[in-house]
């Protein structure tokens, strides 16, 4: 597989800077898997189109301001993103960001309100420990951290920041373990309403956690699909969650992915047989076209970067010549992209 057979042209005013006013008020476009049947709708309507023979399974990651501004010692200044904890008890992180190749092994940098690490690794990957316990850190990065919103969110709007808006909005409504540093973009879209209708119709379901990382920006780089080298998250399933699944499994329910995030945890932790153990584990887990799925066999997604394992993915699940033929008619009828955009729901 090349990767030029993965790229798609998008007009820059279809990029999402901003999220919809409400939730739920967002297009959903919905698709019949591994078909050329889709329709449009309001993502408030895929109540109508989720049943009791549906098992639906969020990714309940939450979101750090993991963006940072420091400094040295000598006042030179730099910015950096937590890309992925490497141990929450040490509070040490991989990070990546402007200037911080100047930083010697050793070094102490330094954070407004007495927060201070020390450069741990310069090389790749840069890995940094902070001065702060995790919990006590968290509550530094509420107060002073910066919404680690995509690039392309940066890029086209006029204040290139992050705003107030986005400590809401970026984040899904049923964030609970924080540790991520991107949201799970797909899960953005629903209310409390909007759960509470699903858990009233009937519809089961339940939650994994997957440490989103800055990887899942990260375009392909490798002409040839299968060199390409994916980036490991941290994921977490309960005993719980386990046992929900697998039950759901028994009584034949079709497992919904809310997201590629739990997308990727389901299948990186299921058997060849479809069926999870309770694990916490990480995953640099390849989907592409030609995977043969264990235990999703339906997702709700957003719309996802030309050229980046997310649109492989999407293609592997839904067929290439479907996702190519949904994202073109999705661009004619102006649905919003990427992660504050429009949503798809491939149904089984």
């Amino acid at each position: 597989m090349n990767l030029k057979d993965y790229d798609f042209e998008l007009p820059e005013a279809l990029i999402a800077t901003y999220p919809t006013q409400k939730r739920d008020n967002s297009k959903l476009l919905l698709c019949k898997k591994n078909t050329s049947e889709k329709v449009i709708k309001n993502f408030y309507d895929i109540i109508n189109e989720l049943d009791e023979n549906m098992h639906l399974v969020f990714n309940d990651a939450k979101v750090l301001q993991a963006r940072l501004f420091g400094h040295r010692a000598t006042g030179g200044k730099f910015e950096i993103l937590l890309n992925r904890a490497l141990s929450f008890e040490e509070n040490t992180w991989e990070v990546i960001g402007k200037n911080i190749k100047k930083i010697k092994e050793g070094e102490i940098i330094y954070f407004d309100n007495e927060l201070n690490a020390e450069m741990i690794a310069k090389q790749s990957p840069t890995i940094i420990k902070f001065n702060k316990k995790f919990d006590e850190f968290d509550k530094w990065l509420s107060k002073n951290g910066h919404i680690p919103l995509p690039p392309y969110i940066l890029k086209n709007r006029e204040s290139h920041i992050d705003e107030e808006i986005d400590k809401i909005r970026y984040q899904t409504v049923y964030a609970q373990n924080t540790g991520a540093v991107a949201a799970p973009t797909a899960g953005l879209h629903f209310t409390d309403e909007l759960l509470e209708k699903i858990k009233n119709k009937g519809i089961t379901s339940s939650k994994v956690t997957l440490y989103v990382g800055l990887g899942t920006f990260m375009p392909i780089k490798t002409d040839e699909i299968l060199n390409h080298h994916m980036h490991f998250e941290t994921y977490s399933i309960s005993q719980e969650t386990a046992n929900e699944i697998n039950e759901a499994k028994n009584l034949g329910k079709k497992i919904i992915s809310v997201g590629t995030t739990s997308l990727r945890t389901l299948e990186a932790a299921a058997f060849d047989d479809g069926y999870l153990e309770a694990k916490d584990d990480e995953t640099n887990l390849f989907v592409y076209p030609g995977y043969k799925f264990k235990i999703v066999d339906g997702l709700i997604t957003n719309y996802h970067l030309p050229k980046s394992t997310l649109l492989l993915l999407v293609s592997a699940l839904h067929g290439k010549d479907n996702i190519f033929d949904a994202y073109k008619f999705a661009i004619k009828n102006n649905f919003r992209f990427y992660s504050y955009g429009d949503s798809m729901f491939i149904k089984p």
